[in-house]
């Protein structure tokens, strides 16, 4: 059985679907907590769920997967090879694999995926399961990405099989949190317009929707909002594409509804202290309430889920940001305290200048981009 299953994230799952993934990702013990739900997909659980309906005992596999598969978290429970329902997932019971060496294919060039892409060998068995012995690391630039073995053959290099560190945690991995969930975009994300003759008052700025051809439906084919907001409440946001290794490219901007206290609502009193941005963010939440999922988050909830807004107030002079996503990993020190990080990021405050350049230059080390795939979160 050979294939490339989908790598569909849980977050751009259907509500539905989100329900159904959840319940049989934990009837198999994949289900790594709502921690790293966001970055769980579909791969794994197809796997074994493909496995289970369409291979005999003793059927050999294999699948192309995200790198992630190899050393990440939320894969901890599919690389034990212990792939049996517990009994509320249904089918069959005793669906396990003896996972093969394993091989990392992100040194390929051009890439085969927007993301780093492993392969996950096997076989079907009924006995305990088992974890892959390492991994292959394959290397070499082919002249086209569908390029046939025969031709890219020649091309390519693989090293012998390393062992995984099995355990092994960075001392830093504890003071690394992702970003805020600023999304929708549009009601959050911003970009200057012209305030006419008599300007924006005193102390305000005219911004409105920085839109994006990214936008989803129904987002996309919303109005933008405009407005002038006071200046406080407009603070620099960084996203993953404007952080460069050891280098932070001109941020965007954004409404954040932080008074210097508290984050605020439509609903508190204080609000209306800010008349601007009372205007800006009762009509946000107001779209946000009409057009959201069936999920009863607030706005504000959606942006501080899991208080990874909050928690950057008051910033600290010196922060280090490294991408979530994308070929390679980019860290960067963001010296704004003023600066907002987005979920495309992570994010950790630094007592000093010295010790932000010291995990930037780990961070961008090429020994750490041969050992690790880009988007993953803390290690």
């Amino acid at each position: 059985m050979v294939g490339n299953p989908p790598w569909l994230a849980y977050r751009y799952m259907p509500p539905q679907m989100k329900s159904e993934f959840r319940e049989m990702s934990t009837a198999r013990g994949f289900w790594a907590g709502a921690a790293v739900a966001t970055n769980q997909d579909l791969s794994a659980l197809f796997v074994a769920r493909a496995t289970e309906l369409y291979l005999r005992n003793a059927g050999r596999f294999a699948f192309v997967m995200p790198l992630a598969v190899l050393t990440r978290n939320q894969y901890a429970g599919f690389r034990s090879g212990r792939w049996s329902p517990g009994g509320t997932g249904g089918g069959a019971a005793n669906v396990n694999a003896a996972l093969d060496t394993a091989w990392d294919l992100h040194a390929v060039k051009p890439a085969f995926f927007p993301v780093p892409a492993s392969v996950i060998r096997g076989h079907r068995t009924t006995e305990h399961g088992s974890t892959a012995p390492g991994t292959e690391n394959w290397a070499g630039r082919i002249s086209r990405r569908n390029a046939p073995l025969p031709i890219a053959r020649p091309a390519l290099t693989r090293a012998a099989a390393t062992t995984a560190a099995s355990g092994e945690r960075s001392p830093y991995a504890a003071r690394f949190t992702q970003g805020a969930i600023l999304v929708p975009r549009f009601l959050v994300l911003v970009e200057p317009k012209s305030t006419g003759p008599f300007g924006a008052g005193a102390g305000r700025r005219m911004v409105g929707s920085r839109r994006s051809s990214n936008e989803k439906k129904p987002w996309k084919d919303l109005p933008a909002l405009s407005g002038a907001v006071e200046k406080q409440f407009v603070r620099p946001i960084h996203l993953g594409d404007t952080i460069l290794p050891f280098r932070e490219q001109e941020p965007f901007l954004g409404v954040i509804p932080w008074d210097g206290r508290q984050l605020l609502q439509g609903s508190d009193d204080t609000i209306d202290l800010y008349p601007g941005f009372a205007d800006w963010w009762r009509a946000a939440e107001n779209t946000w309430n009409t057009y959201r999922s069936t999920d009863k988050l607030s706005l504000l909830d959606q942006l501080d889920y899991r208080r990874k807004l909050r928690a950057q107030f008051p910033a600290g002079e010196h922060r280090v940001v490294y991408t979530k996503g994308g070929m390679y990993l980019a860290a960067a020190r963001v010296s704004d305290p003023s600066a907002v990080i987005d979920h495309k990021l992570y994010w950790a405050a630094t007592s000093s200048i010295d010790e932000a350049r010291y995990l930037t230059a780990i961070l961008n080390s090429p020994a750490l981009l041969e050992t690790r795939p880009a988007a993953a979160g803390p290690r």
